[in-house]
């Protein structure tokens, strides 16, 4: 009786992580095509500096994003790869918090986008830029989860 209670709960644990890596690959899927929208936004008009650095900080950032999906659908591909909650759950909690704070910061830039180019150009973008490479350091926020990631 312990025997079959013991080997339905290590089922259980097996069928979960799977769906929390999924779920984790969802919000990251929803922060690349978040830069897809606000870099096809910033595409419509004319760039200046920042605009430039923006782009390219986007587009790096949409390359880890994808990178660590990757590594999370290789992780679900490999049979002998153990996805248990106690072994990938901080990480993958912490990648999807990333998620989260990407769209949130990535949010609000294409709001401005939307709302006027203009303010954009004189007031907004230099200072995001700034806060997005001193304050936010999503990319290299990102690259650590995913090194943590790989190390469980």
């Amino acid at each position: 009786m312990e025997k079959s209670y013991t080997w339905a709960m290590s089922e259980q644990i097996r069928s979960d992580a799977p769906q929390a890596v999924l779920e984790t690959v969802k919000s990251l899927s929803a922060a690349a095509d978040l830069i897809d929208e606000t870099i096809l936004s910033l595409l419509e008009k004319r760039a200046t500096l920042e605009e430039k650095m923006i782009r390219r900080y986007l587009l790096r950032l949409a390359v880890r994003i994808c990178t660590v999906r990757q590594s999370l659908y290789g992780k679900l591909a490999d049979p002998n790869q153990n996805l248990s909650p106690e072994r990938t759950g901080e990480p993958l909690n912490e990648l999807t918090g990333l998620a989260s704070e990407v769209n949130e910061v990535i949010g609000s830039l294409l709001k401005m986008i939307r709302y006027d180019w203009n303010f954009l150009e004189q007031y907004f973008e230099h200072e995001f830029y700034g806060r997005l490479i001193n304050e936010h350091r999503l990319e290299e926020r990102l690259a650590k989860a995913e090194q943590n990631l790989n190390q469980s």
